[in-house]
């Protein structure tokens, strides 16, 4: 599914991956 979404949202997911990543080295 997350591969999907990625693929999807490619061109504007750039943001959000980046903004996941840092949600997710914050909770880590």
């Amino acid at each position: 599914m997350a591969v999907r979404l990625l693929k999807r949202d490619w061109h504007g997911g750039e943001l959000r991956l980046l903004s996941l990543a840092l949600v997710m080295a914050v909770t880590s």
